[in-house]
């Protein structure tokens, strides 16, 4: 599951409203350890363009 999610989040990361809707869906579909892994690979590929988005999504869950 963790694998699909990158995949959308890679394919939806030219729109800031997409990316932030797949991330939090994918948040509740995968388990807090896939969503710690997911947070991580998130900031490293997408921290420039969505550093704040990816924080504020992973606290408010």
């Amino acid at each position: 599951m963790l694998k699909l999610c990158k995949r959308v989040l890679r394919k939806v990361s030219f729109n800031h409203f997409l990316f932030q809707k797949e991330l939090i869906k994918s948040i509740k579909w995968i388990n807090k350890a896939e969503a710690k892994t997911l947070r991580n690979w998130c900031l490293k590929n997408y921290s420039a363009q969505y550093g704040k988005l990816i924080h504020e999504t992973f606290e408010a869950i």
